[in-house]
């Protein structure tokens, strides 16, 4: 991998390179420091060693700072005419700013006043993800917005470069790969005028730098490192459970589980990556539709066998916190799956009371509408056992209007049911 790429945005171009930010030569370097510009550690540390303490007393005139602000100093013995310090640290706001708005800020401002200066071309570090302990995939994907965005609205010739590097020297260049793939997806959706970039160098950048397809091999080799974890995993409950060690199983249980969700994530991620540009994805994605609390451990079992088939569970176990309304959220989810898989019981479940339909009736019936392959589990004697009560008649209904519909099987265990699940999708694999 090469340790330097450039990408162009209208009349300015944008450098990320894996190196020393302090060797930039530039108009600007940017540094990341606390509230009171303390200087001492990571990137704000190494400016103060290579530029010297002019930097640090022209920077004390301007303590205390505020989350966001970005400020401008000398530079003492760099190349560069200044240095803005950036404040990603304050703990007395640690609650109102997001990495979000944190780096909003900075990248806004600190754009605003190089143009302002006069001034043609600036180097940031990684904004914060050394003590302000912001994660390089944040980092990546909030710098690249705001940055995209503000030259998609300006006119200037601007340079802007990105240095990344481990002072630990733990990573390499590869390993900061999700900053290239952020800025090269941003150069061609931003809405910024790329009409000056030759075309023949645009193909040759593409092919050149196959970001998806590096993502793509190392997702799929880290796959395959969980699945044999698992089966190691498997190995030993089976040991475990021959002799009969209790501390052991639920030791193995626990393992198994979180494996299972690194192998969900990892296989949703993979999907996600295949999906950009309109490519269609090797991993089929399956909705899971049921009510929650009487099937609880159904679902963990189903989504046991889904990941086993190297299918990706679409589930409410897996979504974090949305603003929309749940009736959106999930028919968007069905929408958007490759297959449908209810498990039905006695119970009718939660009623919108827009629709008077409960959220299972609404996924089934999404499902249908969608005409997308539709897999029904049916508990044996569900009908019969319904109990009197408000919505009763309406699952009553329900079910007979599947048995009508569906081709249904009748599970009389988790684990059964888990096995009959397992061999039915065997059919939609590529």
């Amino acid at each position: 991998m090469n340790d330097e790429k450039a990408y162009q945005f209208g009349k300015s171009r944008l450098i990320i390179k894996f190196g020393d930010l302090t060797s930039a030569v530039t108009d600007v370097i940017v540094s990341s420091d606390d509230a009171y510009l303390s200087m001492g550690g990571g990137v704000s540390a190494s400016i103060l060693r290579a530029g010297g303490d002019a930097i640090a007393r022209d920077a004390r005139k301007n303590v205390p700072c505020q989350m966001g602000d970005v400020i401008v100093t000398s530079a003492g013995k760099l190349e560069a005419k200044y240095v803005f310090h950036a404040i990603t640290i304050d703990w007395s706001q640690k609650d109102e700013f997001t990495v979000e708005k944190s780096i909003n800020s900075i990248i806004k401002k600190s754009l605003n006043v190089l143009s302002v200066l006069g001034l043609k071309s600036i180097a940031f570090p990684a904004i914060g993800t050394g003590a302000a302990r912001y994660s390089l995939e944040d980092v990546a994907h909030f710098m690249s917005m705001a940055i995209s965005e503000f030259l998609s609205n300006s006119d200037e010739e601007l340079e802007i470069y990105i240095y990344l590097m481990d002072r630990y020297g733990r990573r390499t260049a590869i390993d900061y790969i999700v900053f290239f793939e952020q800025f090269y997806r941003r150069m061609f959706t931003s809405g910024v005028d790329i009409a000056e970039v030759n075309p023949a160098e645009t193909e040759a950048h593409a092919k050149q730098w196959d970001m998806k397809s590096m993502r793509l091999n190392h997702l799929n080799s880290y796959l395959i490192k969980l699945e044999e974890q698992r089966m190691n995993f498997e190995m030993k409950l089976i040991e475990a459970i021959e002799k009969n060690d209790n501390e052991q199983i639920k030791t193995l249980h626990y393992q198994l589980d979180e494996n299972n969700k690194i192998r969900y994530s990892c296989m949703r991620e993979i999907k996600e990556v295949e999906c950009t540009d309109a490519l269609n994805s090797n991993f089929k994605s399956v909705f899971l539709s049921s009510t929650f609390e009487d099937m609880k451990e159904y679902r963990k079992a189903i989504i046991d066998r889904i990941i086993k088939r190297r299918m990706v569970p679409i589930c409410m176990e897996n979504w974090g916190a949305n603003a929309n309304k749940v009736t959106s959220v999930i028919t968007d989810e069905v929408k958007k799956a490759d297959i449908y898989l209810g498990i039905f019981g006695t119970r009718y479940g939660y009623v919108d009371e827009n629709t008077n339909m409960s959220m299972t009736e609404i996924e089934y019936r999404e499902a249908l509408a969608s005409n997308k392959p539709i897999l029904v589990y049916i508990a044996k004697n569900a009908k019969d056992d319904i109990t009197t009560g408000d919505n009763s008649q309406k699952m009553l209904e329900l079910l007979t209007e599947i048995e009508k519909e569906r081709i249904v099987y009748y599970f009389n265990s988790i684990d059964q049911l888990g096995e009959q699940v397992f061999a039915d999708l065997e059919r939609y694999i590529k």
